[in-house]
């Protein structure tokens, strides 16, 4: 998935996909629902299982991040690879 691709979603389908209650057509649309939690914010204000699962992604290289957003995960002792954080 591009870093700046932009997607078309809305906060109920992209809980839905992360969750599993809205059937995905593809693991690419799980990844952007993802992604779009992440660049709202809404993982971290979700319940905690969010914020895991979106660490987790981040960590993996599926999801980017700002560079800040980096730095504040990495204060909170999280490891983030430098390939997960977003060229600005």
């Amino acid at each position: 998935m591009s870093e700046n691709q932009a997607v078309n979603i809305d906060i109920y389908t992209a809980v839905g996909l992360a969750e599993g209650f809205v059937e995905a057509e593809s693991e690419e649309q799980i990844l952007e629902a993802w992604q779009y939690l992440v660049d709202t914010g809404l993982c971290w204000q979700l319940q905690g299982s969010f914020g895991r699962g979106a660490v987790c992604l981040i960590q993996a290289g599926e999801l980017m991040v700002s560079a800040g957003m980096a730095a504040n995960l990495e204060a909170r002792g999280y490891r983030i690879p430098e390939e997960s954080i977003r060229a600005n």
